[in-house]
């Protein structure tokens, strides 16, 4: 009967059901604390939020999920804190969950710097997928004081990360991690993260990563050459297509100029 009144209930539109969709928050079934959740994600109230906060630490990843859905649907600025200690949650789909709903609370109460602030905290501890889904996070994050965390990542080990971290620079496009782009460069190995640290290098305006753009001129993929020549016409105002010597003599003339 519990989990026949509790799917009934869950679809009702209406914020009496709540003290019922409540009560099946404690209930040892998951599929039922499942329903509670749902059913107040749909009929709840700000004043529901309270009791859906303990189920953010529910053994079930899926009603961890859940449970972040309902309170960025329902919930205020107060429940910030208890979805970002989700942020870096062992389940990809919570993490994922918690990383929309504070994107999305931050939006709705005006918390954009705060957002920054967990999401590069959080990040500066993680490693491996979590931390690429972090960065992924700040790229999106729109926020200029993202920019000091991306570049921090923009030498992971891993390759997707370093991706994601020069993709998230691009986009934001301000020069202070001019620097940070150029060392790269001067050490990439990969191809494909040579061609997102290309783009980004001209988003952030690197011109100190000019004479290893010119490098790639010679490397064998072609998609990292083309790259290369795109930053470079973008960086100088110059064109001088694909021969490496010609930009190496045109970088020591204005290196020599007064």
């Amino acid at each position: 009967l519990v989990p026949l009144l509790g799917a009934v209930l869950s679809r009702t539109r209406s914020h009496a059901a709540a003290p019922y969709l409540t009560r099946l928050l404690s209930n040892p079934d998951a599929a039922i604390r499942l329903q509670g959740v749902a059913g107040l994600a749909s009929n709840g109230e700000a004043s529901d939020a309270r009791a859906i906060v303990p189920l953010l630490k529910d053994p079930d990843g899926a009603l961890r999920g859940a449970a972040i859905s309902a309170l960025s649907s329902i919930g205020e600025a107060e429940v910030f804190d208890p979805i970002a200690d989700l942020c870096t949650d062992r389940d990809r789909g919570a993490r994922t969950q918690a990383l929309s709903a504070l994107s999305s609370i931050a939006a709705k109460f005006d918390l954009k710097d705060r957002l920054v602030q967990t999401l590069a905290g959080a990040a500066a501890a993680a490693e491996g997928d979590i931390l690429l889904d972090l960065v992924g996070a700040l790229a999106t994050s729109g926020r200029a004081e993202a920019v000091v965390a991306l570049a921090r990542h923009v030498s992971n080990d891993r390759a997707d990360i370093r991706i994601a971290a020069a993709g998230g620079l691009a986009s934001l496009g301000t020069p202070e991690a001019a620097e940070e782009v150029a060392d790269q460069i001067a050490r990439e190995p990969e191809a494909t993260v040579r061609v997102a640290l290309a783009a980004a290098a001209v988003k952030v305006r690197a011109e100190g990563a000019m004479p290893a753009l010119a490098d790639w001129l010679d490397d064998e993929d072609e998609q990292v050459k083309l790259s290369a020549l795109r930053a470079l016409k973008d960086l100088s105002k110059t064109d001088l297509g694909l021969d490496r010597e010609k930009w190496i003599e045109w970088l020591d003339r204005k290196k020599k100029r007064p």
